[in-house]
């Protein structure tokens, strides 16, 4: 039979665990978030430098312009949902 210090230590134990848990994964979610913000962030940036808006007037558009802008809301649609994850 465990003694009673024991299964005391052991319940504590368990509730630390549970309680720590999600406090933790929160901060995992939220620094995954950052880094994923800061990479889109960067990311648009540099869209925005090397294809800046066309003008009406301007027929010359880089052939993986649409590509890449997909991408990168792929990517903050990914986010998003994270953010939804940390509420």
């Amino acid at each position: 039979a465990q003694s009673t210090l024991s299964s005391y230590n052991t319940t504590r134990a368990a509730q630390l665990k549970t309680t720590y848990a999600p406090s933790l994964e929160a901060e995992y979610l939220q620094a995954r978030h950052d880094a994923i913000q800061e990479v889109i962030d960067e990311c648009r940036t540099e869209l925005s430098r090397i294809y800046p808006k066309e003008s009406s007037n301007s027929s010359s558009k880089h052939n993986r312009t649409d590509y890449m802008i997909d991408s990168f809301e792929a990517a903050r649609s990914v986010l998003l949902k994270l953010s939804e994850k940390l509420g």
